[in-house]
């Protein structure tokens, strides 16, 4: 193997005349076990104690010849090693990883090598802190505004609560003019505050009187149940009204 890594660095540091038999010993056949596909992720570092602008060269131009003969755009395809040594080289040397990055997108390019920033492990791993910091700040934003919807709900709830009690204090005439008022809510807003008026006595001119009020407000939008509650008017002791 270190006779093929010196023949791969003379062709990055000379770009000598490339014979691909020399690496492919199966062209036009590649079965992915060829020697130059032993550098993986797990120990592409290894190989950089060597020289790694020539070696990270010279596979690129083997790569290229390939592509060149063979008239296949991906190359060697995803077994392809350059990326994995500049990838392990970044952790060591980010300038060269960059500049070999920047030849290689500049002599032919590589299919197998991502347009995105080169970045260290420890730069990918503060990426990501940041990101989920991100999201996390999202998550407890959504959980506030979540928990202040209910409390005004909540709020909300109590103030109608008060202001039904409130209703239900009043009498015939305080209530009239309060219900006169009234365009938005609907009949059963007040049903409780109108039953209490019931109960508490009123004559027939101020039932008369009632029944005319209730009917111009909603008798289009709530006829059944302003039907049972002028019932409940006319009849307080019917209770099956």
């Amino acid at each position: 193997m270190n006779e093929i890594i010196k023949n791969i660095i003379e062709i990055g540091l000379s770009n000598r005349k490339i014979n691909l038999k020399d690496f492919l010993p199966n062209y036009p056949i590649i079965r992915g076990s060829e020697k130059i596909f032993t550098i993986s992720w797990a120990n592409a570092n290894i190989y950089l104690n060597f020289n790694p602008e020539g070696l990270i060269k010279g596979l690129h131009l083997i790569e290229l010849e390939y592509r060149k003969l063979s008239n296949n755009d991906f190359g060697f395809g995803s077994p392809s090693p350059t990326f994995k040594l500049i990838q392990a080289l970044v952790e060591i040397n980010s300038e060269l990883a960059h500049e070999l990055y920047k030849w290689i997108n500049n002599n032919g390019g590589n299919y197998y090598i991502p347009s995105t920033k080169l970045v260290t492990r420890e730069e990918e791993r503060k990426k990501s802190e940041i990101e989920k910091a991100k999201i996390e700040r999202a998550r407890k934003e959504k959980k506030k505004k979540i928990q202040e919807k209910h409390e005004m709900v909540i709020e909300k709830q109590k103030n109608e609560k008060i202001v039904r009690e409130n209703l239900r204090k009043l009498n015939f005439d305080e209530f009239y003019i309060e219900i006169s008022k009234e365009d938005k809510k609907p009949i059963h807003y007040f049903e409780d505050a109108i039953y209490s008026i019931i109960e508490n006595g009123i004559s027939q001119d101020q039932k008369n009187k009632f029944i005319n009020l209730l009917t111009r407000k909603w008798e289009d939008r709530y006829p059944k149940k302003l039907k049972k509650t002028i019932q409940k008017i006319e009849n307080p002791d019917n209770q099956t009204a």
